[in-house]
């Protein structure tokens, strides 16, 4: 197998990504939306589905894991420099535990409300805690974790989208797309 070949994501990996990419950006709207709406009925709703959306954030997320750790994830054979390595590996570590994190923060926060947990109307799903009814330093550390969480999520995710802009134009003369599985040629001139 060329190296090639080799250095490129499956395609249930790629979809799993792809689809956490789309879901992600309208998780952010919709949290955003629940907590600044200047009309109760349209912050409720946000909120409503930014928890339903969570959720299968979630379980997406489980996946991809469960998926990294069933199937060999490629080696980065376009990072020649072990320091872009070990970053990419930091950057990719810190996007899993906040995609983990910030549901975990996000369940406290809604047990901690009373709001509804019907999990696309079908499911009930339980509350593992009772917060104190006298005590809402638990919910606020859970809301400071949920919102600067998501706000570093955003940092992390641009400078993964940095990275893969860069080694897409990287100084070899053929790259390799590891998310996109596309072989694609610099056409940079050379002189």
């Amino acid at each position: 197998m060329s190296r090639s070949v080799e250095a490129r994501h499956d395609p249930v990996a790629r979809r799993l990504h792809w689809i956490v990419a789309i879901v992600l950006p309208m998780q952010f709207v919709l949290g955003c939306v629940a907590e600044r709406a200047s009309s109760r009925q349209i912050a409720d709703a946000a909120l409503a589905w930014h928890v339903q959306l969570g959720v299968v954030l979630l379980a997406l997320t489980l996946m991809r894991l469960g998926w990294r750790l069933w199937r060999r994830i490629p080696t980065a054979v376009h990072v020649a420099d072990p320091r872009q390595r070990i970053a990419a590996r930091c950057v990719h570590g810190s996007l899993y535990v906040l995609l983990l994190a910030l549901p975990a923060a996000g369940y406290v926060i809604v047990v901690w409300m009373g709001e509804d947990l019907r999990l696309l109307g079908l499911v009930d799903m339980p509350r593992v805690f009772t917060p104190p009814a006298d005590d809402e330093t638990g919910r606020a550390i859970a809301w400071y974790v949920h919102v600067y969480g998501a706000w570093f999520l955003v940092a992390l995710i641009a400078m993964h989208v940095a990275a893969a802009a860069w080694h897409r134009r990287a100084k070899n003369s053929v790259s390799t797309s590891t998310v996109s599985g596309r072989r694609t040629r610099n056409v940079r001139a050379r002189g």
